[in-house]
């Protein structure tokens, strides 16, 4: 752990070993937890939010998108480009002069000056993000797979990224630059002053708004419960104790609307692109959006232990499993031996294995 004292008295930690640290000064900032002098965690969260635009900031929101979406494909064609003739890659400043303040000036984009600049430069870093990744990704410093950023296009989700300067809150409102007073729909309160806000537009017309924000991290009060949990496709939850939630089935009732929404959508007389075709695509996905994040069940969900014969629940095992785990984990961050073992599963079934060495299961 290693600490530095800024001017104004306050002592920043690092904490964590996946935390960045950065010279400011004589202050250190870290990232991405933060620790002040009274042992307080910091985090960023998300925030998101439905917004309500009116038809002339619809219009507005549209050239911001459309603006951001010709920035990011015009320096991804740069870059593509420089990369052929055996160039090195520009960077996020440079990008930003070429595909920003040059092509303001040009006949062909002089029509970006009608948007605010700072969606245009977020657009770009978050380009010069996704080449790292992919680099990164490609020299072996990432362990997941991390694909070529692609140019943007306008049937996918739109967004737009906007930091301090270039919005506010103002009571039911969300107040953007060049766009206006947007209603907006508090779900819940914002803990603390955002530092960016993003605005995203889905595929089936809805919008919504996305704060990041940066608040302590609480710390859990110790007690002598513990239940281990496991998130399924047969039940929505499963415990240690056998107690299962069912899952909602909210997929199975509107399977019959969006397959009727389908067959509207792919009759021989709606032209691809018309109007008709656009209206009927838009209620598909709407239809899919209400069902996006429900999955189907499997039907098997148990399992025969191979050393005894007794056959267990896939679910409860790995609640159970889950349970021992984070016991053990709570441990070993105390200091104290780990001497937890799990209810271990065959070969062919997932499960989480602390201790190997057990062959058979616990029944």
């Amino acid at each position: 752990m290693l600490k530095n004292e800024s001017t104004s008295g306050r002592c920043w930690l690092l904490v964590g070993p996946f935390a960045r640290l950065e010279a400011a000064g004589q202050l250190w900032r870290v990232r991405p937890l933060l620790a002040d002098n009274d042992g307080i965690l910091l985090k960023k969260l998300r925030y998101r939010y439905r917004l309500y635009p009116h038809l002339h900031q619809q219009a507005a929101l549209a050239q911001a998108f459309g603006c951001a979406r010709v920035v990011w494909n015009d320096a991804l064609a740069l870059c593509q480009d420089r990369y052929k003739r055996g160039e090195k890659y520009l960077g996020g400043t440079d990008l930003q002069q070429h595909c920003i303040s040059h092509a303001q000036q040009t006949p062909e984009r002089s029509w970006l000056c009608q948007v605010r600049s700072i969606p245009l430069q977020q657009s770009l870093r978050d380009l010069d993000k996704a080449f790292s990744a992919w680099w990164g990704c490609l020299k072996g410093r990432r362990k997941d797979k991390v694909r070529a950023p692609r140019c943007k296009k306008r049937s996918n989700s739109q967004s737009i990224r906007f930091t301090r300067g270039g919005f506010s809150v103002e009571g039911e409102t969300l107040r953007l630059t060049k766009v206006g007073s947007i209603p907006i729909t508090w779900s819940r309160a914002l803990p603390v002053e955002a530092s960016s806000v993003t605005l995203i537009k889905h595929g089936a017309g809805r919008y919504f708004t996305s704060f990041v924000v940066e608040v302590e991290r609480p710390t859990p009060q110790p007690n002598s419960k513990a239940v281990g949990i496991d998130l399924g496709v047969a039940s929505l939850a499963v415990t240690g104790d056998g107690e299962k939630i069912a899952p909602p089935k909210f997929l199975r009732s509107a399977l019959k609307r969006i397959r009727r929404l389908q067959r509207s959508l792919s009759l021989s007389h709606k032209v691809k692109g018309s109007s008709n075709w656009q209206k009927a695509r838009l209620q598909v996905a709407r239809a899919h959006v209400q069902v996006a994040d429900k999955r189907k069940a499997l039907p098997v969900r148990a399992w025969r232990c191979s050393a005894c014969g007794t056959e267990h629940h896939r679910d409860v095992n790995a609640a159970r499993n889950i349970l021992a785990a984070g016991l053990a984990a709570r441990q070993n961050a105390c200091g104290a031996e780990s001497k937890s073992s799990l209810l271990v599963s065959g070969r062919r079934e997932a499960g989480t294995h602390l201790n190997r060495e057990v062959q058979s299961c616990a029944a």
